[in-house]
């Protein structure tokens, strides 16, 4: 992290996101102090198998492609391996908006030592600027001269784009961004939902049981670093992934099929109660992989009735 490069002296607050897992939580947010508490969506699993086929033929629409071997079980696709590599740092030194709009249709690729390679196509992600009220950079420390200090975990918005940042929320669900913006400038997206592609039956091991439909397998941002054994235990207060490069191998992103501006739809963020306004979610249209949650201004509406 290049630590001398003077930035603004910016104080924003992060607010973290609510559909994270499948159970229903009492809500604890620790990073601020007026969040509103919320219930965490879960997997709604009495829906019938007609309508987990339903989704099935969603996904095959959306991309292009087949649908299930059986009824919402988890499958792998009759096709070759995919062939990918990792994107550059500088597809992440650009704007966080930019970033967040051109991951959509990019694969999440973790090569496991334990499951092999898993890959998921990214449908959903979320943006974080350094002048935006629900950024986690509030808690950046910096000296006189206006430069930010390597204290803290929010330092690490600041470092070399394409890092890691991954934080815990609600006790136990590990959240994965990636840091953008070119190093000193503070920003991130965070992965909020995939679509599997490779290593399906594992990530389907890595998620509990109770979990039928094959979408809830990674329709969350707590739900894929689950599936795709990127979390940790629940004691544990660091994630081993935090502050590593997302360009290079185990774990990286890697160039997929774009995504073409119709079939974009761009909202405001989940679970804030700073920042509502904001347009910096990003999703394909209509793919049944993105998260159930209902945008932060769209819920402050039915609640005020405004």
């Amino acid at each position: 992290m290049d630590v001398g490069r003077a930035v603004p002296l910016v104080v924003p607050v992060f607010v973290v996101p609510v559909d994270v897992l499948d159970p229903v939580l009492p809500v604890v947010v620790v990073v601020v102090e007026d969040a509103e508490p919320a219930k965490l969506l879960d997997g709604d699993e009495c829906e019938q198998d007609e309508q987990d086929r339903d989704g099935d033929a969603l996904e095959a629409a959306a991309f292009g492609h087949g649908g299930t071997r059986g009824r919402g079980r988890p499958y792998e696709r009759d096709r070759p391996e995919l062939r990918v590599s990792p994107l550059p740092s500088s597809f992440f030194a650009r704007p966080t908006l930019q970033v967040a709009r051109d991951l959509l249709g990019a694969y999440l690729v973790y090569e496991s030592p334990d499951d092999g390679r898993l890959v998921g196509r990214i449908v959903e992600t979320e943006g974080y600027r350094a002048d935006d009220p629900a950024m986690h950079g509030w808690k950046a420390t910096f000296g006189d001269d206006g430069r930010v200090r390597p204290e803290g975990r929010a330092a690490d918005l600041f470092a070399a784009p394409g890092t890691a940042y991954v934080y815990k929320v609600y006790y136990t669900h590990w959240l994965l961004n990636v840091v953008t913006e070119p190093e000193g400038e503070a920003g991130a997206v965070l992965i909020r939902a995939v679509e599997p592609v490779e290593g399906e039956e594992a990530m389907a091991a890595n998620r509990p049981a109770s979990v039928r439909r094959r979408r809830d397998l990674t329709n969350g941002p707590g739900k894929l670093t689950q599936a795709f054994g990127i979390n940790e235990p629940p004691e544990a207060t660091a994630s081993r992934f935090h502050g590593t490069d997302l360009t290079a191998p185990p774990l990286y992103m890697a160039e997929g099929e774009a995504v073409s501006d119709d079939r974009v739809e761009i909202t405001s963020r989940i679970g804030l109660s700073r920042g509502i306004d904001l347009d910096y979610r990003f999703v394909v249209a209509g793919h049944p992989f993105v998260s159930p949650g209902e945008p932060s201004d769209v819920r402050r509406a039915r609640k005020t009735g405004g």
